[in-house]
């Protein structure tokens, strides 16, 4: 079973009883538990609480298959469950319901969770989270699909689907040799190998890769041999536009699609920033995915939501949100395809870890949640930064500044509930001293932040913060967190996910699932 060893905990089951006040009593509530027939675990090694609920009426639920011929696995990079619950408060807005506004893979009949935890620590790093994900083997963080205590790869479920004649894809929002996407066809010492990542695509074999670029395609020092030459010279065809990947003449043996529109890092746009991102949207690589991969032997295909981890990174609620609502959409093409094949197909979605320690509450305005506030936010806080020392690089004054981040985030404007108390006032104003003149000692508590990434000097990151604080969120870490993960599935043998997880069993679930 993809050479996985037994590395991991399983959840016990615990039972609870009322004490009664006669001993009669329980006596006969003891023996009529001891008499109840259990119900069956999905597996022996898998004992636990499940967590159940019945699928809604939009969604068809097959009987129970012995194989899944095709299984989507979609990751949510830091996605943790109130970044899930925040999306769809978000989404509430707009619709009249809030059953209409749930994101369609909560819908899903299976909802559990995952723990996440590394070989070497109890907060994972996304390149040990991806490894445990696509290998069942717990690694220590930063590494890519390695055993490194005997120097050897370890065999990713997507390469064991590969060997079996199944077609696989590897998508992700950011760039295809960022971590999670790595593990599950390279193997590395390291996940900032990014080069050495880069040229071991080709030699995967698998039939599609989708969404970002390369990080460094010609190497850290930009003088090595280009990345994408070679993995042209490995066969694959690449597509870099919407037309393009449109005029596609059907199936193509090895395709590589990227965004129009990649970032710096050789990722894709910030979903919230429609006019770039909506020029190819993750959905649109799916569904491309999709039609290229289907066949008589199945596929399998890894699909990452990679900024929903980089938003909660920078605790911009805003960003994070819009990158789940841009993932939901990519999810809605695996469930169009589902409901054509209910019988062979899985759906399984996750995340690799949780990343902000993101709230719902806050001490500012407590016991209240103002999302919607959060639809006045249209740049993330990355774009925000950028254009903000632009316009301070040109000389520009404090109004001015305030007057761009009014325009852009809605802050400072009364009518839109976004009205500024003196004391933000005043914290907004430092933030641009600082930003202004380098030797100014800024008094942090005024500004309410430690000096982590120096954000008590970013005029972008506190406005950020502000209009969270507005809209009831908070924020714990800058980093990742230990908290549990959601697990959703729907689809053949998704009962094999009907318990409480590691992260580890999900690959080694999936392969029972396949018939492995």
């Amino acid at each position: 079973m993809l050479g996985m060893t037994n590395s991991t905990t399983t959840p016990s089951r615990f039972r609870f009883g009322f004490m009664v006040p006669l001993l009669g009593i329980a006596l006969v509530l003891a023996l009529a538990c001891n008499t109840a027939k259990p119900r069956a675990a999905a597996d022996d090694n898998f004992r636990g609480i499940a967590n159940v609920h019945d699928a809604p009426k939009q969604i068809d639920v097959p009987k129970a298959t012995p194989r899944a011929k095709y299984v989507f696995l979609f990751i949510g990079d830091g996605m943790g469950a109130n970044h899930v619950r925040l999306a769809e408060l978000y989404q509430q807005q707009t619709v009249p319901s809030m059953r209409e506004a749930q994101m369609v893979f909560s819908t899903f009949p299976i909802r559990t969770f995952a723990t996440t935890h590394s070989l070497n620590s109890d907060i994972t790093d996304s390149a040990a989270a991806g490894t445990a994900l696509a290998t069942g083997h717990k690694v220590d963080n930063g590494v890519v699909g390695k055993d490194m205590q005997t120097d050897t790869p370890l065999t990713t479920i997507a390469e064991k689907a590969h060997r079996r004649g199944m077609k696989v894809g590897i998508l992700s929002s950011v760039s295809i040799d960022h971590a999670t996407p790595a593990c599950f066809f390279a193997h590395q010492n390291n996940r900032s190998m990014y080069y050495e990542i880069a040229m071991s695509l080709g030699k995967s074999g698998f039939a599609f890769f989708g969404g970002g670029g390369f990080k460094f395609p010609r190497g850290p020092n930009g003088i090595s041999a280009d990345a994408f030459d070679a993995a042209r010279s490995d066969g694959y065809t690449l597509i870099q536009s919407a037309e393009a990947l449109q005029a596609l003449p059907g199936h193509v043996d090895k395709l590589f699609v990227m965004h129009p529109a990649l970032q710096s890092e050789g990722e894709m746009p910030w979903a919230m920033e429609a006019d770039t991102y909506l020029r190819m949207p993750l959905a649109d690589i799916v569904a491309k995915a999709i039609e290229q991969l289907d066949g008589k032997n199945g596929f399998f295909m890894m699909v990452e939501a990679g900024k929903i981890d980089w938003a909660s990174h920078e605790n911009d609620g805003a960003a994070a949100l819009h990158e789940v609502l841009a993932f939901n959409n990519a999810i809605q093409q695996a469930v169009a395809f589902y409901r054509r094949h209910t019988d062979e197909t899985l759906i399984v979605v996750t995340a690799d870890h949780e990343t902000g320690g993101l709230g719902l509450g806050n001490n500012t305005i407590p016991m209240t949640l103002r999302v919607p506030l959060l639809k006045y936010q249209k740049l993330a806080l990355g774009t925000l930064a950028a254009a903000i020392d632009d316009q301070l690089g040109s000389g520009a004054s404090f109004e001015k500044a305030m007057a761009f981040i009014t325009r852009v985030t809605g802050l400072g404007d009364k009518q839109k509930g976004l009205g500024l108390t003196a004391a933000e006032q005043q914290r907004l104003e430092l933030a641009y001293q600082a930003m202004t003149r380098a030797n100014l000692a800024v008094p942090t508590p005024l500004l309410g932040y430690g000096n982590t990434k120096g954000r008590f000097g970013n005029l972008a990151a506190v406005a950020v913060d502000l209009l969270n604080q507005k809209a009831g969120i908070g924020w714990s870490s800058l980093s990742h967190t230990a908290a549990p993960v959601p697990v959703y599935a729907i689809g053949a043998a998704s009962n094999r996910f009907d318990t409480p997880l590691d992260n580890t069993d999900i690959p080694k679930q999936m392969a029972k699932a396949m018939g492995w």
